[in-house]
């Protein structure tokens, strides 16, 4: 019954015709068969052809009855909705299905459900994107899957190492395969599985979006190799590189905050005026010696000298490094250094001194006085920058009897007014 132009079967079914097992339909237009169970009665039947017919198959139970069921070509036709989902319960006998060119999109796994028996899965000509139907675990017997020509660029290895193990052929002809270096183990097990690729020469890859096409048997997977070693030592290095940074941000964190403030002090310098005539950096520990009497002969002198002193006038909430810079450094024409066993012990003055002679650098052309308070000079080998300062500089030496102090106040007021008056 092939080739003819219509032929409409009665909405009861086709009766009397019991023991028939050929049944062919293809290219002539059919009414009613996908709408209705009208083949309840074919319990024989082996072989349907529906090709071409125009056929929409709505009902899922369209296919009822057909228990005998062994080739079903559907090639042309339409599904409507999920009726693919159940369309095939029935035929637990099938061995050969053909639903290439329905525009299908996509294809669920239920449908296949309990064709445990199919040999043969014809499917191409479709719109299919993804290909995961194949991981049905009833695929026991199929020995050949025919997908050529739908939209597929990739299969994902765990669909490869899930299909049948005794697959002899498989059509991914005229797909548009995707060979970049992302799909290595798809074109790897291509290439190893050529007995198996039927037409493998229509089988066309591209690299990218705007390259050309070339045969996948021809496509060179040493390069993808080599791209693969550069990204990874590029990683490495990279992660390498990271790393460093962080260990050295993290080491130095204090010193680069210390850098950060210090340049930005600089620039906020021009437009500060100075409050105060000397900046002491002195030990916590010197404290006594400080306020009982540099503090004293200072500021009760005459003139007196303001002193800006750490625990007194820094900005309280305000950051240890910005307080030294900006309200003491920046904000003093003076520097006074109080150099102690003390001094030299604590971190903190040390990196005070520090600062205040990268300002001297920087041009911010403070006057650093210094105060040898003890006698600590060899200590200050230790301290590189303090001792190569000493050797270069006059000193003022605490001595701590009458006459020696009255020539100590004086040079000192003498050194401090001299830099106010400039």
């Amino acid at each position: 019954m092939s080739r003819n132009i219509e032929v409409s079967i009665d909405i009861k079914g086709i009766e009397g015709l019991s023991n028939l097992e050929v049944l062919d339909f293809h290219h002539t237009k059919l009414k009613t068969i996908g709408e209705y169970m009208t083949m309840m009665d074919l319990n024989r039947l082996q072989y349907l052809d529906v090709s071409y017919t125009s056929t929409t198959f709505i009902n899922p139970l369209s296919l009822q009855g057909l228990y005998s069921l062994k080739v079903l070509k559907m090639s042309g036709s339409y599904f409507h909705g999920d009726v693919l989902q159940h369309l095939f319960v029935n035929l637990t006998l099938l061995e050969m299905l053909d639903i290439s060119f329905c525009r299908i999109e996509d294809l669920p796994l239920e449908s296949f459900g309990n064709l445990g028996k199919l040999t043969h899965l014809i499917v191409s000509g479709n719109k299919l994107l993804t290909v995961d139907f194949l991981t049905n675990p009833n695929f026991l017997s199929l020995i050949e899957i025919d997908m050529a020509r739908n939209l597929v660029s990739s299969i994902p290895d765990n669909i490869l190492q899930n299909l049948p193990t005794i697959l002899q052929v498989l059509d991914i002809s005229f797909n548009p395969i995707d060979c970049s270096c992302s799909q290595t183990d798809f074109i790897v097990w291509i290439l190893k599985h050529k007995n198996v690729l039927k037409n493998l020469h229509d089988t066309h890859c591209k690299t990218s979006p705007t390259s050309t096409w070339t045969t996948i048997a021809d496509f060179d997977i040493g390069q993808c190799t080599h791209m693969f070693t550069v990204k990874v030592l590029g990683t490495i290095l990279s992660v390498v590189f990271l790393l460093t940074v962080s260990v050295f941000i993290y080491k130095f964190q204090f010193h680069l905050r210390y850098c950060f403030v210090l340049l930005k002090g600089y620039e906020l310098s021009h437009q500060q005026d100075c409050h105060y005539d000397a900046f002491v950096i002195y030990s916590s520990k010197d404290e006594a010696w400080v306020m009982g009497e540099l503090m004293e002969n200072l500021e009760k002198g005459v003139p007196p000298i303001h002193l800006c002193l750490h625990e007194r006038d820094f900005e309280v909430g305000k950051p240890i490094v910005s307080n030294i810079i900006e309200e003491g450094i920046m904000g003093s024409r003076n520097i006074i250094v109080v150099v102690s066993h003390h001094f030299i012990d604590s971190a903190w003055c040390r990196f005070e001194f520090e600062i205040a002679q990268s300002w001297l650098l920087l041009g911010g052309h403070p006057n650093i006085i210094i105060i040898i308070l003890e006698d600590v000079e060899e200590r200050t080998r230790n301290i590189l920058r303090l001792h190569r300062y000493l050797k270069k500089n006059t000193y003022l030496k605490w001595k701590g009897n009458p006459i020696s102090n009255v020539r100590f106040w004086t040079r000192l007021r003498k050194a401090i007014i001299t830099k106010i008056e400039d």
